[in-house]
């Protein structure tokens, strides 16, 4: 709904959404190929003007009838023969995930490396992996009524992501851009 009413109101703007790792969106901001983008809080980065958007829990996300519980808690180390799908080695949230687990004693079963949302889905739906995503992802939920998933927030302890927004350095953002960010953090 909020895309569709940002075009209603700005009809002579092009509006171009990627879906892209920070790795991926950070060097097309910092050359002024995108006005803005909204990645994983990392080091500052030169070039780049950084600001907190948001923070969401990370959640496990499995299969409907995984057995766990929906919205409630779970301790991954508690998980027996945990096979997890997560992003290659060089993605931010990555890079994240490990470190949580480490300092935590998990030990998945099994990690297969996807970088496609909709693949790495298809196998939590259909073959019983899991998958850690954030909270904000998973905020719908029910299609047609029927639950897809079971999202579970990581407890014992909680891990959260931060989201920031960064724009080139040497310029304001545009006002439809602002426009555009504004209508994304309703």
């Amino acid at each position: 709904p909020s895309l569709s009413r940002f075009t209603s109101a700005h009809p002579n703007v092009t509006v171009r959404v990627i879906e892209a790792y920070s790795a991926a969106l950070t060097p097309m901001v910092r050359r002024e190929e995108l006005d803005f983008a909204v990645v994983p809080q990392a080091p500052p980065t030169s070039g780049l003007r950084m600001s907190h958007f948001l923070r969401t829990p990370e959640v496990l996300v499995s299969a409907a009838d995984s057995g766990l519980p929906h919205l409630a808690p779970v301790a991954l180390r508690e998980i027996p023969s945990l096979r997890l799908v997560l992003p290659g080695p060089g993605n931010t949230r990555r890079q994240t995930i490990e470190a949580y687990m480490l300092a935590h004693g998990i030990r998945p079963a099994r990690v297969v490396e996807l970088d496609a949302m909709l693949g790495t889905l298809d196998m939590v739906a259909s073959q019983h992996w899991f998958t850690i995503l954030p909270g904000l992802m998973m905020a719908e939920g029910n299609e047609g009524g029927q639950r897809r998933f079971t999202v579970s927030p990581l407890g014992a302890p909680p891990l959260g992501l931060d989201l920031v927004v960064i724009e080139p350095a040497r310029r304001n953002m545009l006002q439809a851009a602002r426009a555009f960010l504004s209508l994304l953090a309703e």
